[in-house]
């Protein structure tokens, strides 16, 4: 069946044969002119209110298709599989001057033209160079028609017609079902497309059902089921004190769904006196975000800027591609340790963290802080990517010198961190836990 898309109207002067005979010329334009006049109204004011465009094919970009795939087998047996397929373009090809476009749902492949006016869905199939009609969007409820979706003239109906209230419009949407063996369920939304194709294959033994969804879409004008990449902060925030090399580094935020993951790096630059001493990027571990750096005490010294920045990329169809921070570097200083601390006489302003005693130790530490008036102040061990691991005291103390028990039986070998908290700044030492 080759369909020839509707002709122009005739050309002006053409007579007409009416009630009575041919009427004269100058009466055949006179109600040509009203006819114009009339179909100009029609489609500034009927048209835009009835017409829809089922399936904007010109304005997809990209898009996802999710398919559920159920089984049944001899004796009951049941198996159940599901995938997903991108797709990043739509191939084109002119017919009689339409621009009909590549679209595949499950392994339905077509070239579909929509035409918005006749509100009628067209297949152009390439092995026989022919124009088919797929489906009519002017049928009402249980109206039935013929289709050539499958590539062979098979009778369908309209078996849906309502709205659904979706990304910020109710959109109205229609169903047709082509019944019979091999038969197949399959919805289109305004703006959106095809949004669902149920297709079962029954066979001897058993049957197998698909079901596909769109599951994700890129439109010139929106984005739609896009998944939540997102970069908030990093363990890595403040001015690090030298004896607090080498890390692990940390980021915090949330990636939806890293299947499609190109790359989750983190870059780091060393400058000493505008000078670049330093460069490394870190792969981080898509689940925890983090990585453990070989920034050391040999590369760094006090007064170095570091200068790091995180970064998310992935081949999905919504080609996300996220930083921290979004623009530049994020810069931290190295700083030096407080200069003679515990050997040095203690001003009575300061509070002193002192070192802990042994430092290497095994399982158990003292730790002795030095507080210079009453103070309210915690006392926390943190491991080595930012997580607090045990509370040593927190509370309020007066004037005085105290020792803190750490007992680390339970915890595993490695760098640890003491964190004083007071009510002015925040003091730390660096432990190494051997066992």
């Amino acid at each position: 069946m080759y369909i020839v898309f509707p002709s122009p109207p005739p050309a002006k002067g053409i007579k007409y044969e009416a009630k009575g005979g041919f009427m004269p010329d100058r009466v055949t334009r006179f109600d040509m002119k009203r006819t114009y006049i009339l179909l100009v109204f029609l489609i500034l004011t009927v048209l835009p209110l009835s017409a829809q465009n089922y399936f904007p094919l010109e304005k997809i970009l990209r898009y996802r298709i999710l398919t559920e795939e159920t089984g049944w087998g001899p004796h009951g047996t049941q198996y159940f599989n599901s995938f997903y397929r991108d797709f990043f373009s739509l191939p084109e090809v002119t017919v009689n001057g339409k621009k009909f476009y590549r679209y595949t749902i499950y392994n339905r492949t077509h070239y579909y033209y929509f035409d918005i006016p006749e509100q009628i869905l067209y297949i152009y199939r390439p092995d026989s160079n022919a124009v088919y009609k797929a489906f009519d969007f002017n049928l009402h409820l249980s109206d039935q028609d013929t289709t050539y979706f499958l590539g062979t003239p098979r009778a369908y109906q309209c078996t849906k017609i309502d709205t659904l209230p979706i990304w910020g419009n109710v959109r109205p949407r229609k169903g047709f079902n082509i019944p019979g063996g091999y038969g197949e369920r399959i919805d289109f939304m305004v703006d959106f497309g095809i949004t669902y194709h149920e297709y079962t294959y029954d066979f001897t033994v058993g049957a197998t059902n698909y079901e596909s969804w769109l599951d994700g879409l890129v439109t010139d004008s929106m984005t739609y089921n896009s998944f939540l990449v997102r970069l908030d902060s990093t363990n890595l925030m403040k001015d690090r004190l030298i004896d607090m090399f080498p890390f692990a580094f940390k980021a915090y935020g949330v990636v939806e769904d890293t299947s499609a993951m190109t790359s989750f790096t983190a870059e780091f630059l060393i400058f000493r006196n505008d000078t670049l001493i330093f460069s490394n990027v870190y792969n981080l571990n898509p689940k925890t975000f983090s990585a453990n750096t070989n920034i050391t005490q040999a590369i760094v010294t006090p007064g170095d800027i570091i200068k790091y920045r995180v970064n998310f990329r992935d081949n999905s169809i919504f080609l996300n591609n996220v930083s921290f921070p979004d623009t530049g570097y994020k810069s931290i200083r190295v700083l030096a340790l407080p200069s003679g601390a515990d050997e040095k006489s203690i001003a009575a302003e300061d509070f002193i963290l002192f070192n802990p005693y042994p430092n290497p130790f095994n399982n158990s530490a003292t730790v002795k802080v030095y507080v210079p008036g009453f103070s309210k102040l915690e006392l926390k061990l943190y491991d080595v990517i930012g997580n607090e691991v045990m509370e040593l005291f927190s509370g309020e103390k007066p004037e005085g010198f105290y020792s803190f028990g750490l007992n680390a039986e339970s915890f595993s070998s490695g760098v640890y961190f003491l964190k004083l908290l007071t009510g002015r700044n925040a003091l730390y030492k660096k432990l190494i836990l051997l066992k």
